[in-house]
């Protein structure tokens, strides 16, 4: 089983531990993978961003830096997952029962 696979497999396992419907997590399930898919482009953003760093400094002139590609991959990724990971709680966490609970105040 490769990473993303695994990955996919434990967040349907997170959002079934929250109470998440089973018809709502198929509904959803491209989305998931894609949470999945961005976590390991993450990971790996990640392990590339230890060895080469974030920002390339000239050896005799510090003041002249540059951003390397990696970092702002990192930032776009993380910015994405982040996304996708609010969206799918919002979707799968809130049970439609809850969200009428919060409109009978204005009753």
């Amino acid at each position: 089983m490769d990473k993303i696979q695994e990955e996919h497999e434990r967040l349907v396992g997170l959002y079934k531990e929250q109470g998440a419907e089973e018809n709502r997590l198929l509904a959803y399930d491209s989305l998931i993978l894609e949470c999945a898919r961005a976590k390991c482009q993450l990971d790996d953003l990640n392990i590339i961003a230890e060895k080469t760093g974030l920002v390339k400094v000239h050896p005799d002139y510090p003041d002249l830096q540059r951003s390397l590609p990696v970092a702002t991959e990192l930032t776009k990724v993380r910015a994405s997952l982040t996304n996708m990971l609010t969206k799918l709680d919002k979707m799968l966490c809130t049970s439609i029962s809850e969200e009428w609970d919060d409109l009978e105040e204005f009753e």
